[in-house]
Parts: C-alpha cells; structure tokens; sequence
C-alpha cells in the first residue's frame, strides 16, 4: 500500500531487500567480518564481529529475518537526497514504518546511518515514535519505564 500510494504521487519506492533468510544474514555478516579483518588486521575475532556489527546484523538478530524490515532503493549514504527519502519521512508513518537507524541516533542504536532501511512498527507507534523524534530503542525504554513504575 505504501509502495502503491508513493507511485500514485511519482515516487517510486523499490525494495531491493525485505525478508531474508537466516543462511543469507550468516553470508552478509560473514563478509562483513572479512572485510573489516581487510581494515583491521590486528584485531582479535571478537572484536571484527563487534565492528561488522555495526553494518550488518549478527545472524539470528536481523530485522530482515523477522520480516520486519525492508531497505529502499539503494544501500548508499546518498540515498537520503532522493525525492523516495523524502517521501517516506513525510509518509512512512502513516502506513507503519519508521527510519531504523538515524544519524542522530548511532550512539543509542550501535549501527551505522542507514537512510533506506526501515522497519515496520504498526501505525500508533510509527506516529508515536516519530512525534517523540525517538529511535526505537528509545521507545522501547520509554515503554519499559512506564512498565516498572506501573508495578
């Protein structure tokens, strides 16, 4: 439907990746990893996984393998100075989705700026979060909290 309501007004959202299984995640993680060995060769394993996981999600952790998640149109930086990106933070919300992984927000969400990945989170909360400019782990502590002082 968003797709469909995006067309209908010019924009044309293409997803280049929405569900993916759990031995693709392993792959894209796994060349991850290599590539940061590539970068940082002293670094022990642990450590390589630490940094890829920042670009890519440990398999089993994926928004992807949920199906939750689907990235837009190109994986690049650049993607946030397309009409598609402008559309979606004005329009997304409405159909349930938010931006995952906000610049602003790389402290708090551990991953890399990704402007075309974005996950669904029903309409309620796609509107809350963004009214509240949080990130998701925002909300989910700020549910969390209501949680607690509730009991």
């Amino acid at each position: 439907a968003m797709c469909s309501a995006a067309a209908s007004e010019g924009i044309s959202l293409r997803v280049i990746s929405g569900f993916r299984s759990h031995s693709k995640q392993t792959e894209l993680f796994s060349n991850q990893v290599a590539k940061q060995r590539n970068n940082y060769p002293g670094l022990s394993e642990a450590e390589l996984k630490e940094k890829a996981s920042t670009i890519s999600a440990r398999p089993g952790t994926s928004e992807h393998e949920l199906g939750l998640a689907v990235d837009f149109n190109s994986v690049e930086e650049s993607f946030e100075n397309t009409a598609q990106f402008q559309w979606l933070k004005a329009n997304a919300a409405e159909y349930g989705f938010i931006m995952r992984y906000a610049r602003e927000k790389q402290s708090i969400t551990g991953v890399i700026y990704e402007p075309w990945h974005w996950r669904f989170v029903g309409i309620d909360i796609a509107k809350e979060i963004n009214a509240k400019a949080l990130c998701f782990e925002e909300y989910i502590e700020e549910i969390n909290n209501k949680e607690s002082v509730a009991e």
